[in-house]
């Protein structure tokens, strides 16, 4: 049986985040560990009023990948009535 570190859990969570949202940078705090990511791309102000966010955190790679997934349902929202 081949056991996991958790640095190699972290790599992994961090790989996926990575590849499932493109447009983001993700980075992990090295003082509490906490999990951010900026957008590559900066917002209009239309974009911020509909509660799109330049930066996002949470204190785990699960609350960062919530935080992400909500971003992304607010952009789709905005695309589907073309916004």
């Amino acid at each position: 049986m081949t056991r996991t570190t958790g640095d190699q859990v972290t790599a992994e969570e961090f790989d996926r985040l990575v590849r499932d949202f493109p447009g983001w940078l993700i980075w992990r705090s090295s003082g509490a560990g906490w999990w951010w990511a900026t957008r590559s791309r900066l917002l209009t102000e239309e974009e911020m009023y509909a509660e799109m966010h330049h930066t996002v955190c949470g204190e785990d790679a699960e609350t960062l990948r919530k935080q992400l997934d909500q971003q992304a349902t607010i952009e789709a929202g905005r695309a589907a009535v073309g916004r």
